[in-house]
């Protein structure tokens, strides 16, 4: 005899082992009970199985121990979307008063999908501003974090921002090599539905002078905010306090040759430094860094002979793309410009010790 299919599965899933607690869910207690077959098909992604038990009549809103409904342990949209076809309430608590959208601002990985499943909780009818029994509200959760993707979602989501966040710092680290003497972050602030003011938080640990790179990610907020001139600086010392210190701007360039498309850059053939500039104090331990548009792109001079011959034996293109690039370069030889590639920043501290920032610009059409 042939059991139903159905049957099978279900059988299956009741003898799934017991859901593991995430580290989010530790408190430092073992975690009481076990969940049944909903959560633990939810916890492994498996959407099909979620289907069939929904289906079969297992409660979308049944809780464990920790009163962690199937929906709080979504990871992805469409697990969240198909929870909630089948009737899972999406404005549920766990037992620490935290809605989906606490439990996302405070444990979701930046390098996941927290945006999206955000937006679907959202719509779905969850709470953008429930707080959890401490009194955070999830922006606030979000920012405590420094997560600035997550909050500047759910400022667009309607989120409202508390007056005690107003002009709040929010800070996040940048990767830096290892033995750098420095840490660096972005720090933004919030005034009502904004992200005022944009950052670059440096903190010293050693004297000794070196040079720092900063890679910079295309779009990423502090290549915006230096690009459109609205990008301060702050340094602090070992101590935690404002560092007294001179801060200069140098800019390096590099030949680009674009024509209202992808772009041509030759990186190893000239190159051009400007001399340094000052950046403008605003208040001890913090400068107004000056933008792309207000500083120099020098290049070394040349003759249009000498590009058009550096260009056929060096960019990075084939024979033939090269030899269509010649002909716009020969008759349009303005479509060839200097560009900023990378941008130093030059710390020296009233002790006369000097640290430089290398921040090396994206390049992108």
């Amino acid at each position: 005899m042939r059991l139903p299919g159905l049957f099978l599965t279900l059988l299956a899933a009741l003898m799934l082992p017991p859901v593991p607690g995430r580290a989010e869910d530790v408190s430092g207690q073992p975690r009481r009970g076990r969940a049944d077959a909903l959560h633990a098909a939810v916890v492994r992604g498996d959407r099909a199985l979620v289907r069939q038990l929904l289906q079969a009549g297992a409660d979308p809103n049944a809780q464990d121990a920790r009163a962690h409904t199937p929906l709080m342990l979504a990871t992805d949209a469409p697990m969240v979307e198909l929870l909630v076809a089948g009737g899972a309430n999406a404005r549920a608590e766990d037992a620490q008063g935290r809605t989906l959208v606490g439990r996302i601002a405070a444990t979701a990985s930046r390098e996941g999908p927290a945006v999206q499943l955000l937006r679907a909780v959202v719509r779905a009818g969850a709470d953008v501003d429930r707080a959890h029994r401490a009194g955070e509200t999830p922006l606030e959760v979000a920012a405590r974090r420094g997560d600035i993707e997550l909050v500047r979602e759910l400022l667009s989501l309607g989120a409202l921002v508390p007056r005690a966040l107003e002009r709040t710092a929010i800070r996040v680290a940048l990767p830096l090599p290892s033995g750098a003497g420095v840490r660096l972050a972005e720090e933004w602030g919030l005034h009502g539905r904004e992200l005022v003011f944009r950052r670059l938080h440096v903190r010293l640990l050693t004297s000794a002078a070196e040079t720092v790179p900063v890679p910079l990610e295309l779009g990423s907020p502090v290549d915006e905010a230096l690009a459109d001139g609205a990008l301060e600086l702050s340094v602090d010392g070992p101590d935690g306090q404002p560092a007294p210190a001179e801060v200069a701007q140098q800019t390096e360039s590099v030949m680009r040759i674009s024509d209202d498309g992808p772009h041509v850059e030759l990186p190893d053939w000239k190159t051009g430094s400007s001399a340094w500039t000052a950046a403008p104090a605003l208040a001890p331990g913090r400068w107004q860094l000056l933008g792309l548009d207000a500083l120099p792109a020098p290049f070394p001079a040349f003759t249009p002979g000498e590009l058009e011959a550096v260009f056929e034996r060096g960019a990075p293109l084939s024979q033939g793309d090269r030899s269509r690039w010649l002909e716009v370069l020969r008759r349009s030889p303005e479509i060839a410009r200097p560009f900023i590639h990378r941008m130093r920043i030059r710390l020296r501290l009233a002790s006369g010790a000097a640290k430089t920032l290398e921040l090396q610009l994206p390049s992108g059409c």
